[in-house]
This record gives C-alpha cells, structure tokens and sequence, in this order.
C-alpha cells in the first residue's frame, strides 16, 4: 500500500564474529542502504532491523522488524472508537484560535512523521517526536530566568572562581549567558516539559503488543497479528522526579541535536529501552528512548488542545462507512 511494486535483492556480508551485537550492528545496514541510495540516486530501503525466523531444518525464512520494540503500542490493533475519538480531536482543532492551530497542527504532523518512521530509521524519528515537543516548547513554554536553574550553573561558578572574577563581571557574564539562543531553546524545552506533564501523566501504562508467529514442522510461517501483553508504566521510561526528568530531557535534547548537526546515531537504542522495560534504571544522563518522548508528545498536544479550544460544533461532515448508506 502506497508503494509501486518493487524488486528484492539479498546482499549478504561476513558476521564480526563471535559475540557481535546484533541490534547494534543493524547500524551497518542502514548505513549501506544510505551509500547505495547515495550512489544509485535510487531509494534503496534495506530492511536493516529485520531478524530471520527459520525452523530449524528447513529454508523457508520469515522476517519481523525489531524496531518494533522501540515503541510496541504503536504497532497494536485499533480497539477504540475510531469515530467518537476522531470527532473529538477534529473538534477541538476546530476550536483553537488560527495561531494555536498552526504551533498545534505542527506538532501533530511532527508527532505522524515519528510513527511512521520508528520502525524505518528510529533516529530520524526521535528528531520529529523531540521537534514536535520544541514546537509546543517555542509556542507556550518560558525561558527559565533564574541562574540556578541552568544545568551549566555550577560548573560556570566553579570557572568564575577560579578566574577571581569579581561580582559585577560574574553578574555581567552571567546576564550575557542567559541571552544565548541556543541555551534558551535547550532549557525553555526542558522547563516546558517539566512544568507541563502534571501528576496523572505518571499513572499513564503503555499498551503493549508483541507479533505472533506459528511456525510448522514443514517450515511454513503464519503471522496471525498483535497479540497483547502485559501494559508497562510509563514511569520506566520517564522519571517523576523533576530534576532527573529534567536532566534527561537536556540530554535527549542533545541527542536529537547531534544527530540532526552531526549524523550522531543511536544504534543501541532498542537494547537501552529493552533493560528499561523490565524496570532496570537507566542512570539520570541518559536520553528518554522514543516511546516515552513521544507519549509526552501526545499528552501534551491532547492537554494543550483541550486546554485552548473553545468548544464549537463541526462544520457539516458526514462519516460513512459500507454498511451504513447515507441519510436521505
């Protein structure tokens, strides 16, 4: 769907060797599909996070994309009211004043662009969902003005001392720092996820779907959907504490940056949200993974639109479907 038809090739290369890290080394694949995209000036998708599934003693492959993991409620079947909740979104866009509807429109597409992409080339996803979230952070979030606030404050007090500075070129120096644009983006993003999730956001569980596969002595494969797990809290993935909330959105910030400024990847970004998903800590320097940066996105683009939307009924619209003909 949405795709002409297309042909398939195998390009197979020697493992690394005992040990490899497989998840990580699907980096490599998506490296050769972008050289030969590169070289070919053809799109050339090469199924970089796809693992075979053989039964053993037969040659019949089937493969399942691992990115999955990255963000598995995306990946379930539909199982609410696709009208009522499409009505009421609709609704409360149509509500929201032309500028509200412009920074929240953004965020949304920004919020699509990061589904369809997580399972493809999770980097470039990340950096949607994390623009998506600056979108909102620009419109409606507040550079912090307090020194202390500033992840960099203490060390920068540590290099004032030691430089003896006196306290009108600390406070001038200071006063200048707190101009940068770019640290203001930086931390006005930060502060204006800290200060907009309230505390129900933390009672939040991720839906969890995992493939189902049957597989046959004679070798052949069945995929027979999404079979649901156990739903997973999303305090795993996003820390409550504000300081360590905060800290990490600085680095996820960052994340997205070098990626976007230097092609920095993530390759073990699926290993990471595994350890995390079985309730391991990830340590208050490391970036929020995907899934919980973009049920952030989510929530705030719902909380804001809610929030700013004056209710008016929809213009006419008629939702059909075969088994319903329309009114007379």
């Amino acid at each position: 769907f949405g795709r002409i038809p297309g042909r398939l090739s195998v390009l197979a290369w020697p493992d690394t060797g005992p040990g490899a890290q497989s998840l990580e080394d699907q980096a490599v694949a998506a490296q050769l599909g972008a050289a030969l995209t590169l070289a070919t000036n053809r799109r050339v998708e090469v199924a970089a996070s796809d693992v075979p599934l053989t039964m053993e003693g037969t040659t019949q492959r089937t493969f399942l994309p691992t990115n999955l993991l990255l963000d598995r409620t995306l990946a379930g079947p539909i199982e609410v009211d696709t009208r009522a909740e499409l009505v009421a979104t609709l609704g409360r866009f149509y509500g929201l004043a032309t500028s509200d509807r412009d920074v929240l429109g953004a965020a949304t597409e920004l919020h699509y662009a990061a589904a369809l992409l997580f399972d493809v080339e999770p980097n470039a996803a990340y950096a949607m969902a994390i623009a998506g979230l600056e979108r909102l952070s620009r419109a409606y979030g507040d550079a912090p003005v307090d020194w202390s606030a500033w992840d960099q404050a203490t060390r920068l007090d540590r290099v004032f001392a030691d430089l003896a500075l006196t306290d009108e070129q600390i406070s001038h120096l200071r006063h200048e720092l707190l101009q940068d644009r770019h640290l203001r983006l930086r931390q006005t993003f930060a502060s204006y996820v800290v200060q907009s999730l309230t505390d129900d956001f933390w009672q939040l569980e991720l839906e969890d779907f995992v493939p189902a596969l049957t597989m046959t002595p004679d070798g052949v494969e069945t995929f027979s959907g999404m079979t649901r797990g156990t739903p997973v809290p999303i305090a795993r993935l996003v820390p409550s504490d504000p300081g360590v909330l905060r800290r990490r959105l600085l680095r996820s910030y960052d994340a997205r940056s070098s990626y976007v400024h230097a092609g920095a990847r993530r390759p073990s970004a699926i290993t990471a949200l595994t350890t995390q998903l079985v309730g391991a800590d990830p340590g208050p320097a490391e970036p929020i993974e995907f899934a919980g940066i973009r049920t952030i996105l989510r929530t705030l683009i719902l909380a804001e639109s809610q929030e700013r939307s004056q209710t008016r009924p929809l213009p006419g619209m008629l939702f059909m479907h075969p088994g319903n003909p329309p009114p007379d």
